[in-house]
């Protein structure tokens, strides 16, 4: 997926949280669960993710303020991402965001 793919998908999981202002007049932390097929440590995700938060932060969802973000990496392992989904389903995010077609079956699964 090349960048501009992803700050499209990230754009389509920003939109379908609800507004900065609702949350925080209600004062609720949104949950985003994240699953990655990839690991942690590979550089191009790391910059993809961190433009990810910064594009939240510029709407207003702020890390440990109004908005949580959990992170599952399977690092391609199958039967691991088939865990981290169940696992990350059952934390009840309001958004569920993932890049590839192996990781969004397995949250299907789940939910």
């Amino acid at each position: 997926m090349q960048r501009r793919e992803f700050l499209i998908a990230i754009g389509g999981a920003v939109a379908a949280l609800p507004s900065a202002a609702r949350a925080e007049q209600d004062g609720a932390i949104r949950r985003i669960g994240v699953l990655m097929p990839f690991s942690p440590e590979d550089p191009k995700v790391k910059t993809d993710l961190a433009a990810f938060a910064r594009q939240l932060q510029s709407l207003g969802w702020i890390q440990g303020q109004n908005l949580q973000i959990d992170y599952r990496w399977s690092t391609g392992d199958t039967k691991k991402m088939q865990a981290d989904a169940k696992e990350l389903v059952a934390t009840r995010p309001d958004v569920l965001f993932t890049r590839s077609t192996p990781a969004t079956a397995a949250l299907l699964r789940n939910t």
